[in-house]
């Protein structure tokens, strides 16, 4: 667990929480752990957020359009290093390009998430106001 989750009550309200989840959806809860994958303090016993006491949580589904620009890459770094955190997560980055960015999916596979990188090129069109 995280440091400051031992003892807290911050941590029985998310173990409870999490218990309710797994009732609902009919699935018995053995053990959760919530750890940081790059975490400086000793985490070899506990899984990581993507192991297999995440798998009875639905997929969550994050969709980031982008496109080109001097701080994309730097943005989706910040963004990933934040979904690296999030248990059960499928990552789909789409860009408004024409091909996809190599720096962008060099990033996504760096970062170990589940991810889609698709392309879809925004089709822009002239739109006139007539006032009546």
């Amino acid at each position: 667990m995280f440091g400051f989750f031992r003892n807290n009550k911050f941590h029985l309200v998310i173990l409870q929480v999490l218990r309710e989840i797994a009732l609902q959806m009919g699935q018995q809860m053995l053990e959760v752990c919530v750890v940081p994958p790059h975490s400086h303090s000793h985490t070899s016993s506990y899984p990581s957020v993507q192991s297999n006491a995440f798998q009875f949580l639905p997929p969550l589904y994050i969709i980031t359009p982008t496109y080109r620009r001097p701080e994309q890459v730097p943005e989706l770094t910040r963004l990933a290093q934040t979904l690296m955190h999030v248990p059960n997560l499928h990552w789909l980055v789409i860009e408004d390009a024409h091909n996809q960015t190599t720096q962008v999916t060099e990033l996504l596979q760096r970062t170990g998430i589940r991810f889609e990188h698709l392309i879809g090129k925004l089709i822009r069109t002239k739109i006139t106001c007539f006032m009546l």
